[in-house]
C-alpha cells in the first residue's frame, strides 16, 4: 500500500490493514498530531487496535522512576510494572467501513512515539 507520510509503513493482508507509524524528533516538534488514511477496504466491520510505546506509554522505566527507583522491587511493585507493560492495546474497538472503503484515524503523536495500528475484518460480515 502507498502512503504520502514519510513516517509510516502500511501493509495489507487478506482480512485487513496494518500500519506502523512513528514520530522521530530529536529536539523540536511543531506538529504533534497526525492524520492517517487508508482506502480500498472491503465494506464491513473491522477490529481497530492501536498499540504504542513512548514517553509514559508502556514506559516501564518512567514507572520505575515513579516508584522512587528502588534497589529491589517488592512483589507488588513488580506486579504493578508487569501490568502496565503487558502489551495490551491502547485502543480496541469495532469500526464500520462503508461502501467507499475509506477509513481515517487521528493519533496524538509526541516526540519519539511509535504506534502499530491494525484493522482486521471481523468474520461474519
Amino acid at each position: 500500500m502507498q502512503t504520502a507520510a514519510p513516517d509510516a509503513i502500511f501493509c495489507r493482508s487478506t482480512n485487513g490493514v496494518q500500519a506502523l507509524v512513528w514520530n522521530f524528533t530529536s529536539l523540536h516538534q511543531d506538529k504533534p498530531d497526525k492524520n492517517y488514511f487508508t482506502q480500498d477496504l472491503p465494506a464491513g466491520k473491522y477490529q481497530y487496535k492501536v498499540f504504542g510505546v513512548g514517553y509514559r506509554l508502556y514506559d516501564v522505566y518512567a514507572d520505575y522512576l515513579d516508584l522512587g527507583s528502588p534497589l529491589y522491587l517488592s512483589p507488588a511493585q513488580l506486579e504493578q510494572l508487569k501490568n502496565k507493560s503487558d502489551g495490551h492495546s491502547a485502543l480496541n474497538q469495532v469500526v464500520q467501513i462503508g461502501p467507499g472503503g475509506n477509513f481515517e484515524w487521528h493519533l496524538l503523536m509526541r516526540e519519539n512515539d511509535v504506534f502499530l495500528v491494525s484493522l482486521s475484518q471481523v468474520s461474519g460480515n
